[in-house]
């Protein structure tokens, strides 16, 4: 069963803020101040870690379901590293 998912990603006045919606469902992103930002919500890689993250837990939640197992707690702790170079335009190739 193949399965299609959109959403749609549109820039906002205030600083470098987008909103992203998928069904009846929207977000907002942000960078940090330090990044040009206003800092009023996750930026994009922050979010892409919590969608990582999410995928995660749904597919253990699903798989024990099959299972016939009960999970009580389960989290996902995401981290990861960027070079902020080429987008603070510091080095360019």
């Amino acid at each position: 069963m193949l399965k299609t998912f959109k959403s749609n990603t549109k820039t906002l006045s205030d600083g470098m803020q987008v909103e992203s919606s998928s069904r009846n469902f929207s977000f907002k992103m942000d960078e940090p101040k330090a990044l040009g930002g206003t800092d009023e919500a996750m930026s994009p890689v922050e979010a892409l870690l919590c969608a990582l993250g999410g995928c995660q837990a749904i597919v253990v939640k699903a798989y024990a379901k099959a299972q016939g197992l009960d999970i009580e707690d389960f989290s996902v702790d995401l981290e990861g590293d960027i070079d902020l170079d080429g987008f603070m335009r510091k080095k360019m190739s």
